[in-house]
């Protein structure tokens, strides 16, 4: 029988593998990097990821002790999910440099520990510059972002509790900015599997933020802190805020590969 359209997927008939279709706001995506597809291996790491995005070049390892491990074996439809175990430096570099009042990023995660402080996982910026979007954290403080404007830091807190992180359980997270929203509170939003979650706390967020490296980190360029969660094969940014139309067809699609659902 032909195939059979159901939400994201498609169904082959004839004995043919399954596929999944793209959002469609993949179509603008600035960057967005699929673990289906561009990868190039050495052994059982990665060391390219190529930007399906419409900026920026693709994600790679500064050096060979840089790559990225995969975890075993082919997930859903195909993609690959990545086991980084403290590896750092694996980052895309040519992203929008100038100020920016609105983005929005996605991924999916694995919280493997109580790690405190959090551990940084991808995040829109190099959190050795004096000027980053998004650095995005996560252990047993929660999920927290921290902006920084000239060399100054605003960091927000989304607890445990809030979020209901657990240990070992993934999770997909989107995280829209609006600086030109009129009420503090809304100029960053947190959402996890598709829900919105209020933040713990609500500084003062920027009006604007803006990536001076010019990157998207995959795993960051510190070493302490960074990279020890298994995150799954999507990285996604918009320099624009999603709809909730968007948001929701992004966690459908999510939620067709990995265990994410509400």
């Amino acid at each position: 029988m032909p195939g059979i359209g159901i939400n994201n997927m498609i169904v082959s008939g004839g004995g043919g593998a399954p596929t999944l279709a793209d959002p469609a706001s993949f179509a603008d995506a600035n960057a967005l990097f699929l673990g289906d597809r561009g990868l190039t291996l050495v052994g059982n790491t990665l060391d390219i990821w190529e930007n399906q995005g419409t900026d920026g070049t693709n994600a790679s390892a500064a050096t060979l002790s840089n790559r990225v491990g995969l975890q075993m074996g082919l997930g859903a439809y195909g993609y690959r999910d990545f086991y980084p175990n403290a590896s750092f430096n694996f980052y895309n570099t040519g992203m929008n440099g100038s100020a920016l009042t609105a983005f929005t990023f996605e991924g999916v995660v694995r919280v493997r520990s109580n790690w405190n402080p959090e551990r940084v996982g991808p995040s829109v910026g190099n959190i050795n510059s004096n000027d980053f979007p998004a650095v995005c954290w996560q252990g047993n403080g929660g999920f927290r972002v921290t902006q920084r404007v000239a060399g100054t830091n605003t960091t927000t807190y989304w607890s445990r509790a809030a979020i209901g992180m657990d240990n070992e359980t993934p999770f997909a997270y989107t995280l829209v900015y609006n600086g030109a929203e009129a009420v503090n509170a809304d100029r960053l939003k947190l959402y996890i599997n598709g829900v919105f979650v209020a933040s713990t706390t609500t500084p003062t967020h920027p009006t604007s933020v803006s990536n001076h490296y010019g990157r998207i980190e995959i795993t960051s360029s510190i070493t302490i802190y960074s990279s020890h969660n298994p995150f799954g094969g999507y990285v996604g940014y918009w320099e624009r805020v999603l709809s909730a139309d968007e948001i929701a067809a992004n966690q459908t699609w999510r939620e067709s590969i990995w265990a994410v659902t509400p």
